[in-house]
């Protein structure tokens, strides 16, 4: 106690004297006068056993050591400066064992391997306003570790591979307000592990190979209001999984190949409440997979490239969409199984489900008071692989075919929905497995359904106007409904629903030339005549279908 009062005397006298020994406060408490400049190559100010020490200011030059260090219970710290380590794994602020800090204004600034800006552990607690900078591979801007909370505003920008702008692990707590810049592969914007949490506002941009923007991983959460940015390769805006929840608000772009706007995986949710754009290649806008859902909700789905699409699923994942439009030659990609859910938006692309060298599943997609515009394509299976099927559920909905489709699925309709050709070329075929309710169908001549009807569900498909629609019955058990020349028929036809219970239902059809254009010859069919073409025509479809899966992949 002595030593600290003589220092402290000894400083007054001396504004901006030069130590080069550390400032060290050990039990009782310090207030410095005037501003002190400490340059050393050990801790730079020292508190420790309950001390407690404020200042109005420093600058703290430390190598290969910390810059702050405030330890133990009771220890307190309030001060602000410029602090500047260097050497690997030095600390520009360290706050551990329950002891308290803040650092009201200035920077940080660290350079080597390992190199931390503000880092607090085991219990402790740090309040930052601060502009953060470090260098070096392995770095991190803040460090949040074992029951320790820190709240931060300010800027954090990183330099090196694999090196952190916010980092917290270990049941910890992070509030962060400001920009997060970081350069470097792997290196990640924010990344939350195993039960920490975070509440997290402003920019983060990330630059690198691998470099994800907000990372949340083994049982953490995190709430985000602002902008998420990544411009490499496999690094995905947001990216959440096993046992972890994110809720974004505001807008995620991703340019490099590989990446994803938002991924929820291995029992984990996302939530993004803004716009996504996609700008890479073989990348998606969210993706869901291994029983985990992602929700978006009251904005846009942006895919630039045709090999990227707006939503991925695998193994029973679960996409919902609220109010979202989607633009993008691809709405949605899977290989084994999952579940689209869209109520109230207006969703482009194709559907594309299955895959080659494994088993595809089933792929629900249920549409509520929306619309879809594109193709429905299932990969026939390769080899030993089965393919998938594709369940359409349509409720106040309408499907906008724009190209030959095989669901291998059941499609279930409304009276408020529809099934609608217009903005498929003419000639197009739809093959579905069974047709379930009463959707109205537009169709062109030329236009065809082909039911499979591999459940034996459906039966009884009857025309009230031949001339208009045609209906066989193929020796397969199969059904084809063909547009033949312009007008209006109702088809009548029997289903089973999940009980078994037989239900007889009429809906309407209309069938007309698209843009004044001259009909078809309608003696010809896909390709062959009215009398044979209908047994053979799953098959060219399946074919047909099978290849353009193939090439959409590739």
């Amino acid at each position: 106690m002595i030593l600290a009062i003589v220092m402290i005397l000894a400083m007054a006298c001396s504004a901006l004297a030069l130590q080069t020994t550390t400032f060290r406060v050990n039990g009782g408490a310090a207030t410095v006068a005037d501003d002190i400049e400490i340059a050393t190559a050990d801790r730079g100010i020292y508190v420790t056993n309950g001390g407690q020490v404020t200042n109005p200011g420093y600058s703290v030059t430390t190598s290969d050591g910390v810059g702050i260090q405030i330890t133990g219970a009771g220890s307190y710290g309030d001060t602000y400066g410029d602090v500047t380590t260097t050497g690997d794994g030095a600390q520009g602020m360290l706050v551990s064992d329950t002891a308290e800090a803040v650092f009201s204004s200035g920077m940080i600034q660290t350079s080597g391997k390992g190199a931390q800006g503000a880092y607090a552990r085991t219990g402790a607690s740090a309040d930052v306003t601060a502009m953060i900078i470090t260098s070096g591979d392995d770095g991190y801007g803040v460090n949040v570790y074992d029951r320790a909370h820190m709240g931060m505003s300010g800027d954090i920008k990183t330099s090196g591979k694999a090196a952190y702008g916010a980092y917290a692990n270990r049941n910890t707590t992070l509030i962060f307000n400001g920009t997060i810049k970081t350069s470097g592969d792997d290196a990640y914007g924010v990344s939350l592990v195993s039960l920490s949490s975070a509440d997290l506002t402003g920019t983060i941009t990330t630059t690198g190979l691998n470099a994800n923007g907000l990372q949340v991983v083994t049982n953490a959460e995190v709430t985000m209001n602002g902008t998420i940015t990544t411009t490499g390769d496999k690094a995905s805006g947001l990216n959440v999984s096993t046992n972890s929840s994110a809720r974004m608000t505001g807008d995620i772009t991703t340019s490099g190949n590989l990446s994803v706007g938002a991924r929820a995986a291995q029992e984990s949710n996302v939530s993004v409440e803004g716009n996504i754009t996609v700008n890479g290649t073989n990348g998606a806008g969210i993706e869901a997979t291994k029983d985990s859902a992602a929700f978006m909700n009251d904005g846009t789905i942006t895919v630039a490239d045709i090999s990227s699409s707006a939503v991925s699923l695998n193994d029973d994942g679960e996409a919902t969409l609220t109010n979202v439009i989607v633009d993008s030659e691809t709405l949605l990609q899977t290989i084994t199984s999952g579940v689209l859910n869209a109520e109230s938006s207006d969703l482009t692309g194709d559907v594309i489900h299955g895959g080659l060298g494994g088993d595809a599943e089933t792929l629900e997609v249920n549409l509520k008071d929306s619309a879809l515009e594109g193709a429905i394509l299932t990969s026939p299976g390769v080899g030993t692989a089965t393919g998938g099927a594709v369940d359409v559920a349509l409720e106040s909905s309408d499907w906008y075919v724009t190209g030959d489709s095989n669901t291998n699925g059941k499609v279930t309709g409304d009276a408020n929905s529809s099934i609608d050709y217009s903005q498929a070329p003419e000639g197009t075929t739809v093959i579905i497995d069974e047709l379930v309710g009463t959707p109205d169908i537009s169709m062109k001549p030329g236009d065809a359904i082909g039911i499979t009807n591999s459940t034996g569900n459906n039966s009884d498909f009857v025309s009230s106007n031949p001339d208009v629609l045609e209906v066989v019955q193929n020796d397969d058990g199969s059904w084809s409904v063909i547009s033949k020349g312009e007008g209006d028929a109702e088809l009548s036809y029997s289903y089973k629903d999940e009980n078994g219970v037989k239900h007889t239902v009429t809906t309407g059809v209309s069938s007309a030339y698209s843009d004044g254009q001259s009909g078809p010859d309608n003696t010809k069919k896909s390709g062959g005549s009215s009398s044979n073409c209908n047994t053979g025509v799953g098959a060219a479809v399946f074919a047909l279908l099978g290849l353009a899966f193939i090439q959409k992949r590739k």
